[in-house]
């Protein structure tokens, strides 16, 4: 019975547009001076449902008033949680191991924002998990050294890419080189394959 109930009353399905012109007729209806209702030729209409623009009037205030409300409350909810993430990717960026910031650095240093990586390296989906970078396809390619897939650095943690973890590229080539190959060596596997 509720649930019939709340979808009678569901606030989402009520036009705005209407309520609002409600509103408006109502407030003439019962705000106006009679003269002016005289010269608008809406006296007679005004003396037969007159007695009711006065109901209208509260009810479709009272619906305008709870629309704004809830609409305020979603955009707060929204931006919050807006903040959260972006808080939680700086937190991540500053979180970052040698080898995940080795692959911003390698990512940052092409030039692009989305290359194709494999889908299944350790580093990958840990900046995956750590909403650092995301799929912006619905389909990986196979290859055969794997499935690659095309990623994306995530617009919130561009600006945290800092000059630090650009040059921890050359540090990090110095200390663990066979990372770097093979990464560039998965890489050009896709690139070859047919």
């Amino acid at each position: 019975m509720e649930a019939f109930i709340l979808k009678f009353f569901d606030w989402d399905k009520i036009p705005m547009k209407l309520i609002f012109l409600i509103f408006i007729v109502s407030c003439v209806l019962t705000l106006v001076p009679v003269q002016y209702l005289e010269y608008l030729k809406i006296a007679k209409f005004n003396k037969e449902y007159g007695q009711y623009s006065g109901v209208f009037l509260l009810g479709s205030f009272a619906f305008l008033i709870v629309s704004l409300v809830s609409y305020f409350i979603r955009k707060y909810n929204v931006n919050r949680q807006n903040k959260a993430f972006v808080r939680k990717v700086q937190l991540e960026m500053f979180g970052l191991t040698n080898p995940e910031k080795m692959l911003i650095a390698y990512i940052a240093g092409t030039g692009r924002k989305t290359i194709n990586l494999p889908a299944m390296n350790p580093n990958v989906v840990a900046l995956e998990n750590k909403l650092i970078i995301y799929k912006s396809s619905s389909s990986g390619q196979g290859g055969i050294r794997g499935l690659f897939w095309t990623y994306t650095i995530s617009e919130h943690a561009i600006p945290y890419i800092s000059e630090h973890v650009l040059a921890s590229l050359e540090k990090l080539r110095k200390e663990s080189p066979e990372y770097i190959e093979q990464l560039k060596y998965d890489i050009e596997e896709y690139k070859n394959a047919p």
